[in-house]
């Protein structure tokens, strides 16, 4: 049991800071804002500091 436990917590500790993903900002031309991680054109790619 323990050991399963450590190597759980090995796994999420090892992939924890892969978890950052690329967000973009689109706005139509109605005004409508959407948020996505696909970036599609006019989308412009937020930047957010991840440590804070």
């Amino acid at each position: 049991m323990k050991k399963t436990l450590y190597l759980v917590t090995l796994i999420v500790i090892a992939f924890s800071g892969s978890a950052f993903a690329e967000i973009y900002k689109r706005v139509d031309a109605d005004g409508r804002i959407t948020y996505s991680n696909i970036k599609t054109k006019g989308a412009t790619r937020l930047d957010f500091d991840p440590d804070a």
